[in-house]
């Protein structure tokens, strides 16, 4: 025996959402009826206008919007008192036909996902400038941004947490959301204010359509606005053409030897921040560290993972520093033979390669490897090492002339010395 009406009939006095119960029911080979059963609403329209007007019913809408009127899309909205969801179209728009006159309702946007959505170290200077006090953000929807570890106030901890998502140590923020959306009707002359501004819309006594119930939408980490908001969305990539070129040089290496990358620039010109991803092959090279240079880099700045290390720098006043110098250097240890341009690279797999300059222009990111240049002189080491019998040394000279080669033992005996010309 089912439980249920074959149909159900609902007239004026029942427009809007009804709750339903639908029941499923299936013969078994053997004879017995297996039965299931849902929960769910079926909202009831009068679509043609043929009931009484104090029977018919309301609509509650609004948009979702940045703060320079991006309309955000595929965003949740929630109509507590109804049991109702909606999600935002490419306008940004949601719509709730047919609430009860006098009803009661809370609006309640959420979106939360691609929490690294327009984050970038970009962001991160943005934000350490303003706790410095060398730039205070203009907005108090970028004090909302840059608030992320939601504790309603901008410190050092929300650069911690920012970075973290960068370096891709986290693939969402532990203490917030992806999206926030504050009340358009908020008063918010004093910026800090949006901290305890409403994320809600309160209607009591439903009396009539509402049509404004609107926020603004407010990406969390994303404090220059350049998140993706919609389909339509044109945000152009002001990067410009300018390209900030690291630098190694060539060098071959054996198994068991220990290898160092060093890395220079040839135009780091007052350079507030950059980040990027090293590629190394695992099979071939064994990370031990990352050494300081001119950068004042620490773990805190990179993150390793399956032969990747994420690199995410910045400096609140920019830096220049000459081509010579050396940024950083990066230590492994060799396990195979192999050269380091066949087993390094530069790349955008966890964090995008590009830099920023002091001006918070968005500017390229390249890595070269350079051959000894003319005019340097350069010994590299023996190969094969360790070897049993013979072994090949090469040197480059700045111009060809004589050269002595010294061979010391352990305790610094000389124990070969070849001079010749070359």
């Amino acid at each position: 025996q089912m439980v249920g009406t074959p149909n159900l009939v609902f007239d004026c006095d029942q427009l809007g959402p009804q709750p339903v119960t639908i029941y499923v029911a299936a013969l078994t080979p053997a004879g017995d009826v297996v039965q299931t059963s849902v929960n769910t609403f079926i909202d009831v329209q009068d679509n043609n206008n043929i009931c009484p007007p104090s029977g018919r019913k309301l609509s509650v809408n609004g948009s979702l919007a940045t703060e320079d009127q991006r309309m955000l899309e595929n965003a949740n909205v929630a109509l507590l008192g109804s049991e109702l969801t909606r999600i935002t179209d490419v306008n940004g728009n949601f719509d709730f036909n047919n609430m009860d006159n006098g009803g009661t309702y809370t609006v309640s946007p959420e979106k939360n996902d691609d929490h690294l959505n327009g984050v970038s170290t970009l962001d991160l200077v943005m934000m350490q400038r303003h706790i410095l006090g060398l730039s205070n953000l203009n907005s108090a929807f970028k004090y909302k941004a840059a608030d992320v570890n939601n504790d309603k106030k901008i410190s050092a901890s929300d650069l911690v947490e920012l970075r973290k998502l960068i370096l891709g140590i986290y693939t969402e923020l532990p203490n917030n959301k992806s999206w926030r959306f504050v009340d358009e009707a908020a008063n918010l002359s004093d910026f800090t204010k949006v901290f305890e501004a409403n994320e809600y819309k309160y209607i009591d006594n439903l009396s009539s359509s509402v049509m404004d119930n609107n926020f603004t939408a407010v990406k969390v980490g994303d404090v220059n606005a350049s998140a993706t908001v919609n389909a339509h969305d044109n945000t152009t990539d002001t990067r410009s053409s300018k390209t900030l070129t690291l630098a190694t040089v060539e060098q071959s290496y054996n198994a068991g030897e220990s290898v160092q990358i060093a890395i220079t620039a040839d135009n780091f010109d007052n350079i507030a921040g950059a980040q990027w991803t090293f590629n190394f092959d695992n099979k071939a090279l064994a990370f031990e560290n990352v050494v300081a240079g001119a950068l004042s880099l620490t773990n805190d700045n990179i993150h390793l993972q399956n032969g990747k290390i994420a690199f995410s720098w910045n400096n609140e006043n920019g830096l220049t520093i000459d081509k010579d110098v050396v940024l950083f250097t990066i230590d492994f240890r060799a396990i195979t033979n192999n050269t380091i341009s066949n087993t390094f690279s530069l790349t955008s797999d966890i964090t995008k390669a590009e830099a920023y300059t002091h001006d918070l222009s968005e500017i390229k990111l390249g890595l070269t490897f350079r051959s000894v240049n003319d005019g340097e002189f350069a010994l590299d080491q023996n190969n094969p090492n360790p070897f049993s019998s013979t072994t090949a040394i090469s040197f480059t000279l700045p111009e060809a002339g004589e050269a002595t080669l010294k061979i010391f033992d352990i305790t610094g005996k000389t124990i070969k010395t070849m001079t010749g010309q070359y």
